[in-house]
């Protein structure tokens, strides 16, 4: 008996924590680097089937250390923060302009980072100068 053309089977079960992507609206195409960064030393041979490479967005921010912004998707069709069918948390993404590391903004980290780095002298007065900047300007009643 023959059998007609057989419909391809999709997977979309997350490789570390196995949540179905499709299923929570977590479906997204990102960058090259940005996904060699989260596969670096991690591929296996049977990584390379279809449908082993899946990350929720959870889990590729896990490996990436940090929240996914939008700069780090594509221009795909499947990236469009206006779908109807994704999540709150990948809409969140898709329209972030700012990054953050465990809940702190790149930006704050990188300020205290060189801030860090001066002779104790020149600290303080950098550090009140970038909260300023930072939290831009205060009305006075």
């Amino acid at each position: 008996m023959k059998r007609g053309p057989r419909a391809p089977v999709i997977l979309t079960a997350c490789a570390d924590c196995g949540v179905g992507t499709l299923t929570l609206g977590e479906y997204y195409m990102v960058k090259d680097a940005v996904w060699v960064q989260a596969w670096a030393g991690r591929r296996k041979p049977w990584h390379e089937l279809p449908g082993q490479q899946v990350l929720c967005i959870g889990c590729l921010e896990e490996r990436l250390g940090r929240t996914l912004m939008a700069c780090d998707f594509t221009d795909a069709p499947v990236n469009d923060p206006a779908q109807e069918n994704i999540s709150q948390r990948m809409r969140d993404r898709l329209t972030a302009k700012q990054v953050a590391i465990d809940g702190e903004s790149i930006f704050d980290l990188l300020a205290a980072r060189m801030i860090e780095n001066l002779p104790p002298d020149q600290r303080e007065a950098l550090w009140l100068s970038w909260e300023r900047y930072r939290d831009g300007p205060k009305l006075v009643e």
